[in-house]
């Protein structure tokens, strides 16, 4: 007996009625989604790897501009004191230079800061002081002696302001660099690295699943092809493969098919056996059990007896009343021998209007009243029934204690049957 059934899980009660079809697509979406997925993933990461390498190259190069600046001014400081204590013209020659180059500096300085902000604003802050700065060397240069000290305590306090402002920069663009350097850093790896392992994660899952779907399949199928073979054996089926796809579906007409073929080899039998008319066994039903019970009788040294009877009149029935009226008769005859004779015993319809029936456990002197009681009974039936004909069958009785063939039995009891009919006639 089959043991308790466990409840599928639901995923695995839908994955079971899906189509063969959507199984497979299902199959081979999955790793084309993780490909897809990884496709995205990777394409994603390398756009942030190249943001965080372009924000990186743009910090260092305003770092250098911002270097190249204060470099650029303090030249500029350095020509205007050489040219104030030497008073020689060839220091004026480089200052003009470096004050030629403070404006291209500044600017190129101010179009890598594009996103203002803090940074934004310290090289705006950087722009005014350098400027400031330029004008106070300009003027030292031309200015009398008496002014010249003003003027250098002003220089000197706007190259500490510009020197402070572009420390400022220099920190946080250093900063910069190094968080943008690590940004870089891990998206390079999750590029190098972890998509490669999701690529391979996601084909190898792929692979498991084409695996899975294909062996699941084919287990199905053998199952199914050991279930034909005992279709066609007639032997019991294998347990069929569960869901509703096609596989399932096939097992289940199998299923059916097998019920049905047994349903046809039981009315097949019952065909065989049996007489469709009267329900009673047919000749090859009774020599079946009797030759059993022959066998029975012998071992245990217990009487037994064959009863022959024959439907008197069927003939003239058939011809006054029709068939119909002749097949009444017999299944009337069939009813009064199932009436009378015992659960036990053998009753079968030979044929045409013979009947016999193998009477278990019955000497002589009981067979006699046995056949008694079955004409009582078709004497009570022709009293009761609404029929245009009586009722009468002609008996003969064939003993044995002992292993014998039951055609001979038969036989002696049909020639009893013929000596009964010509004593009544």
């Amino acid at each position: 007996m089959a043991g308790p059934s466990r409840r599928a899980h639901p995923l695995h009660r839908r994955w079971s009625n899906l189509s063969l079809r959507a199984k497979g697509v299902v199959v081979v979406a999955l790793p084309l989604a993780a490909l897809t997925v990884s496709a995205l993933a990777f394409s994603t990461t390398r756009f942030r790897e190249q943001r965080a390498d372009e924000a990186t190259r743009r910090a260092i190069e305003v770092r250098t501009a911002t270097r190249v600046t204060l470099v650029t001014l303090l030249d500029l400081e350095s020509s205007v004191r050489g040219y104030l204590l030497t008073r020689e013209a060839e220091f004026l020659e480089p200052a003009a230079e470096v004050r030629a180059e403070i404006p291209a500096r500044l600017a190129r300085l101010d179009a890598l800061v594009r996103d203002g902000g803090k940074i934004g604003a310290a090289v705006t802050r950087i722009g005014s002081l350098a400027e400031r700065r330029v004008e106070i060397a300009e003027s030292l240069i031309e200015a009398p002696p008496p002014e010249r000290a003003g003027l250098l305590r002003q220089g000197k306090a706007v190259m500490d302001l510009l020197r402070e402002e572009i420390n400022v920069v220099l920190a946080r663009q250093n900063r910069a660099v190094i968080t943008l350097q690590h940004e870089a850093d891990r998206y390079r790896r999750i590029t190098t690295i972890g998509i490669p392992l999701t690529v391979g994660f996601g084909l190898l899952g792929g692979l498991a699943g084409i695996l899975l779907f294909t062996s699941g399949v084919v287990r199905r199928v053998r199952s199914l092809n050991a279930s034909t073979d005992h279709l066609v054996s007639g032997e019991p089926l294998h347990p069929l493969p569960p869901g509703d796809d096609e596989i399932g579906k096939l097992g289940r007409a199998m299923q059916a098919t097998s019920l049905r073929l047994q349903q046809m080899q039981r009315e097949l039998r019952q065909q065989a056996l049996f007489d469709d008319l009267t329900g009673l066994r047919n000749r090859r039903g009774f020599l079946n059990v009797a030759e059993q019970q022959l066998l029975v009788a012998d071992r245990s040294g217990t009487p037994l007896a064959v009863m022959y009877a024959d439907l008197d009149g069927m003939k003239a029935i058939n011809d006054r009343f029709g068939h119909g009226e002749g097949d009444r008769a017999l299944v009337d005859a069939a009813k009064v021998l199932r009436m009378t004779l015992r659960s036990a015993d053998v009753i079968a319809r030979l044929g045409g209007d013979e009947f016999c029936a193998l009477l278990v456990d019955c000497p002589p002197e009981a067979g006699t009243m046995i056949a008694d009681r079955i004409r009582e009974q078709i004497e009570r039936h022709n009293a009761s029934a609404d029929r245009p004909y009586h009722l009468s069958l002609s008996i003969g009785l064939a003993f044995a204690r002992h292993a014998t063939d039951i055609e001979e039995l038969l036989g002696r009891a049909d020639r009893s049957m013929y000596l009964d009919k010509a004593g009544r006639t």
